[in-house]
């Protein structure tokens, strides 16, 4: 109740249920800002659709695979599967009870392996591409910075290893690199290293560990 609160932290407020609200506060909720509202001179997100191609013949297989397994669901997911034109397995149909529930929970494993799979794979398709772009983006010194986000370290790695990304003293392809294994004390030298220093052109990015509170504008 506001009276209650207004009770508790505002008029008897004392430094214990202070450091209560802000322990409350701090661990509770999350406060953004607007781009527009800060950064005002920064111009408008533009978004662009590139379409692949999956080259290789296992890959074809594998993903034809995944999405034949996938088809038998309900939902969103399952729809887009279903856009594959392949004859579906005939669902379970009787059985005693207890079995027909194994056979669901079965089914719900599988199917999270399989998202799983899938959600691996389109990011390692997309590296070769991706790898292209980024070489072609370094070979002109008129481009600025780029930031480059992934979920997956394999593909992270992928990028830098095949574009020779380097923070050796002679490299002219320095880069940093944040994600999940990165201590707060070096993801805050990082961001200061890509805002600061004209050589790092380049940033690597796990959508996870810096998809928030990164500010990396130069």
């Amino acid at each position: 109740e506001e009276s209650e609160f207004l009770e508790k932290y505002v008029r008897r407020a004392s430094s214990r249920t202070r450091a209560e609200l802000h322990a409350m506060l701090t661990g509770t909720f999350m406060i953004r800002r607007l781009k527009k509202d800060i950064l005002k001179t920064m111009k408008p997100k533009q978004r662009q659709k590139t379409e692949l191609t999956v080259v290789t013949p296992d890959n074809r297989d594998e993903f034809s695979e995944l999405l034949f397994q996938l088809r038998g669901g309900k939902g969103e997911l399952a729809k887009i599967a279903a856009r594959h034109n392949m004859k579906m397995p005939s669902p379970l149909k009787d059985g005693p009870g207890s079995r027909m529930d194994e056979a669901e929970e079965d089914d719900k494993n599988t199917r999270r392996r399989v998202l799983s799979r899938l959600y691996s794979l389109t990011g390692n398709v997309k590296i070769p591409w991706v790898a292209e772009m980024l070489r072609m983006w370094l070979y002109d010194p008129t481009k600025g910075k780029l930031c480059i986000f992934a979920h997956h370290i394999n593909v992270l790695n992928a990028l830098r290893d095949s574009c020779g990304l380097s923070n050796d003293p002679a490299s002219t392809r320095k880069y940093i690199r944040i994600d999940g294994t990165t201590t707060p004390k070096l993801r805050q030298q990082q961001i200061n290293s890509f805002q600061n220093d004209p050589t790092i052109r380049v940033a690597l990015l796990g959508i996870t560990a810096a998809g928030v509170a990164v500010t990396l504008t130069a």
